[in-house]
């Protein structure tokens, strides 16, 4: 699995995306698995490809998430 966040609170495993699709300038469906439903993010398509394809920016604000998609929790605060 390899997650990417591809806006402030949405992330997506890229090894189940079937199709990312521009439904207007500012607005992007991402379809997933065997779902019709896409994921709506309100993002130009260029930054949610930038994503998805690990451009410099996203690799950044994914720093807690290896190249191989794993999850590093070291990087969250707790309450404790």
């Amino acid at each position: 699995m390899k997650l990417v966040r591809v806006d402030h609170s949405k992330y997506i495993n890229t090894d189940r995306i079937n199709a990312v699709v521009e439904y207007n300038p500012n607005e992007t469906h991402v379809f997933t698995g065997d779902s019709y439903e896409p994921f709506v993010f309100n993002q130009p398509i260029k930054k949610v490809l930038d994503a998805i394809c690990g451009s410099e920016e996203h690799r950044k604000s994914n720093a807690f998430i290896d190249e191989k998609g794993h999850l590093h929790n070291s990087h969250f605060k707790t309450n404790s």
